[in-house]
């Protein structure tokens, strides 16, 4: 394990390389042809929410409601976007899910790296199916960044919230 935890990603992403291979191949044939996921959430969701501003939904189809989150999905079906019932005019949950991109793991861990290393994030959780990054106190509340690229915790996703975290 590297001295930033993420290390651990690594490790586990090459474990499952093969299922997720098969996974992508059998689940859909854009997968090759799709968005870089992790730039998508960093755009659509980190930034915003990083920023106490709205969640960027443009371009985005709604879809039916699911109990307190809104539903997007992209024009071509490769990924979807969730966030919370607006309530005071700015989102604090955004997540998407429903992606094939093996490239996302790398990505994640090029960013997750940068903010470990200076101190904008610290790591919460970097063992089971999912890491857990939580942003120190540059920003209140605080926010977390949860991670699980390869499903193993039954979907793919990228999230990050708002917590009740103050100093």
């Amino acid at each position: 394990m590297t001295k930033s935890g993420v290390g651990y990603l690594s490790a586990l992403r090459r474990t499952f390389v093969g299922h997720i291979s098969v996974a992508v191949l059998i689940g859909t044939s854009a997968a090759h042809a799709g968005p870089n996921i992790w730039q998508t959430f960093e755009t659509r969701c980190i930034a915003p929410i990083e920023e106490i501003e709205e969640i960027d939904i443009s371009g985005l189809s709604a879809k039916p409601d699911i109990e307190n989150a809104q539903v997007f999905h992209d024009a071509d079906g490769l990924f979807t976007l969730l966030r919370d019932k607006i309530g005071a005019g700015k989102s604090n949950f955004c997540r998407i899910t429903d992606f094939y991109d093996l490239q996302a793991g790398d990505a994640f861990e090029r960013w997750a790296g940068m903010a470990l290393s200076d101190g904008r994030y610290e790591m919460k959780q970097n063992s089971g199916p999912a890491i857990l990054l939580q942003s120190t106190f540059w920003r209140e509340p605080r926010v977390e960044i949860e991670v699980d690229f390869l499903g193993l915790t039954g979907q793919r996703f990228f999230e990050i919230r708002e917590t009740d975290l103050e100093s």
